[in-house]
């Protein structure tokens, strides 16, 4: 499982070097093939079977979560840069890495908590009041 978690995380890295060789002020057509690809490992990380348990799942659905279904921007190439460099940095998969993923979506500029149901916190208070019927 290490061997086929490594080649995906390289590979990964390489999708991420053609993305930004492909920019030319804007992603575009360019980067819809390396963006698929994108996809397509991170859902082979998701599935890998090693270090903590459900590590690697979290960490793949963080990343998932910001490059599916939109038009990448230069900040979601560096927010996978970011992802990348975090996955290749760490020798065994755990949730501490899995969470530097999942907030690192805020340095970018991205929403954290986009594409999933809920968040840590809440959006918006509301205060119910009563009021009298003699207004």
């Amino acid at each position: 499982m290490k061997l086929i978690y490594l080649r995906a995380v390289n590979r990964l890295g390489q999708l991420v070097d053609e993305l930004r060789s492909n920019r030319s002020g804007g992603l575009g057509v360019d980067g819809v093939t390396e963006s698929i690809q994108a996809e397509e490992v991170l859902e082979t990380i998701r599935a890998i079977d090693y270090g903590e348990p459900e590590a690697l799942k979290k960490a793949a659905v963080a990343v998932l979560s910001q490059i599916r279904n939109v038009r990448l921007t230069e900040s979601h190439v560096n927010y996978l840069a970011e992802a990348h460099a975090v996955l290749s940095d760490t020798i065994s998969p755990n949730s501490e890495m899995a969470n530097r993923i999942f907030r690192s979506a805020k340095q970018f500029g991205l929403d954290p908590y986009r594409g999933i149901l809920s968040s840590a916190g809440a959006l918006k208070k509301y205060k119910l009041v009563e009021v009298s019927d003699d207004v």
